[in-house]
């Protein structure tokens, strides 16, 4: 109907357009007006003015557009085909994936990769009425929480300061990387020879100012203590903005440290919560948040972590395997890479999904379509897809039509981990945790099958404009001899 709507529109703004100023000529020049004048000016005019309205706006859409979002430095690049056999070794350099080593999850209900797949499996978490929050009506907000101990930052005097929201992004922070170093899977061939990491985390916009630099400062601080005796921190950055930015911003990461050949680790972290009564009260007035009655598409307040151990491709050749360029150790080499991940792609929707009008799932078709055009993959071989979508808004929905569209041989309930339907809206984190998620799927399905494991399709959503997807699969046996 906004369709229909919008023609009518300019419909009527074309023929306004011609018919007043025809009339006023033909008025005071007191024309003598033929039924010929008549079908032409009145009739004939407005519908070719009309018409070439209608086609400079789709030559606009479908040519021009297109072309300044490719020009634009900080558009999305365009989903880039696997290179052929006779393409430059640097152009296939650049297309193999990275290598995830490790990964760790703290999300609600769930502590661990494996805990939250089989949580999400089995339905055995999803948000509910919390103890806490209430809405402007005393009634409880739905939300997801995570099961922390505060008592970690609480005497921080680095983050005394800090609202709730920090608080607890830091505390569920802290203990997935904590996780992550426990299950460290480098380990030095030399005392005092660490293998050297760069750590990227993210947390949210709201925590800004202030605040941020606060929390900026105790990450610095706390990193080297994380890791102390198994790696070196050699750089700490703080990332905001949508989860797609920091992805792209970790696969520039990893391209330079491939390109200068240096053997590397890059961690990247996410946490974030959203239980804050100050923000969820403003949530609330804004009608974002889910309510049966005033929102029933609105989001469920959540909070949690995640953190992946991330290589280079030749990180391996480089020495990552058995020390040349460093003498850090993998042990065993074929075990230690969990998972490898491909090049992701981003896809720009023409409008933010919340936008009033029925949802259009041609971006997130697309996204699906170059990411299996870019391995050769047919959609078959795609058995299983992670996303953070929930089960009542509108990204569902267009997650709905592109299975159906893209992978009709999935079921769009059995076959599609729904993060968010079992921990709350997770933001970013949720991109962190499809990828280790994925990766622990991809290793089921090779422990299961005699075959090679079937990759998996993980899918970001959050963002309203912008989406992502990327292909998890099966390492390749290690070409390094341990």
């Amino acid at each position: 109907m906004t369709v229909v709507f919008r023609a009518l529109a300019l419909l009527l703004l074309v023929v306004c357009a011609v018919w007043l100023p025809v009339l006023w000529h033909w008025q005071h020049s007191r024309r003598d007006v033929s039924t010929a004048d008549v079908v032409y000016w009145l009739v004939v005019l407005p519908a070719l003015l009309f018409a070439a309205c209608v086609l400079l706006r789709w030559a606009w859409r479908a040519v021009v557009l297109p072309g300044m979002a490719q020009a634009s430095p900080n558009a999305s690049p365009a989903p880039a085909q696997a290179p052929g056999p006779n393409a430059p070794a640097d152009a296939r350099a650049g297309s193999r994936p990275a290598l995830l080593l490790a990964s760790a999850v703290h999300l609600p209900g769930a502590t661990g990769v494996e805990a939250l797949d089989e949580a999400l499996r089995e339905q055995t978490v999803q948000p509910g009425p919390d103890a806490e929050l209430t809405n402007h009506e005393g009634l409880p907000l739905h939300t997801a929480r995570c099961e922390l101990s505060m008592d970690v930052v609480a005497h921080d005097p680095a983050i005394a300061q800090a609202s709730p929201r920090t608080a607890r992004a830091l505390a569920t922070l802290m203990s997935v990387m904590q996780d992550l170093a426990a299950g460290w899977p480098v380990r030095p061939a030399a005392e005092g020879d660490l293998p050297a990491v760069r750590l990227l985390v993210h947390l949210p916009d709201e925590v800004a100012g202030a605040e941020r630099e606060s929390a900026h400062a105790w990450l610095q601080a706390q990193a080297p203590a994380w890791l102390e005796g198994i790696a070196r921190v050699v750089e700490v950055w703080l990332h905001g903005g949508p989860g797609v930015g920091l992805w792209q911003h970790a696969e520039s990461v990893l391209a330079v440290l491939e390109r200068e050949r240096r053997p590397d680790l890059l961690l990247v972290a996410a946490a974030q919560s959203e239980l804050d009564p100050d923000l969820l009260d403003r949530w609330d007035t804004e009608q974002r948040l889910f309510d049966a009655q005033r929102a029933p598409r609105g989001r469920m307040a959540g909070e949690g972590a995640a953190a992946l151990l991330v290589a280079s491709a030749s990180w391996a050749r480089q020495g990552g395997v058995r020390g040349e360029a460093s003498n850090a150790l993998l042990e065993p080499a074929s075990a230690a890479v969990l998972a490898c991940l491909h090049r992701a792609v981003r896809t720009e929707r023409s409008q933010p999904v919340d936008a009033p009008g029925r949802v259009n799932s041609e971006a997130l078709e697309r996204t699906m379509s170059a990411v299996l055009a870019a391995q050769g993959l047919p959609p078959e071989g795609v058995q299983a897809l992670c996303c953070d979508v929930d089960r009542h808004g509108v990204r569902n929905g267009e997650l709905f039509a592109a299975v159906i569209a893209r992978l009709p041989h999935l079921d769009a309930i059995q076959d599609v981990r729904a993060l968010a339907a079992g921990c709350g809206h997770q933001g970013t984190v949720g991109l962190l945790a499809n990828v280790a998620l994925a990766a622990h799927g991809v290793a089921q399905s090779g422990a299961d099958d005699s075959d090679r494991p079937s990759p998996c399709l993980v899918l970001h959503l959050d963002d309203p404009r912008w989406r992502l997807g990327l292909l998890v699969s099966a390492p390749e046996p290690s070409p390094v001899s341990v």
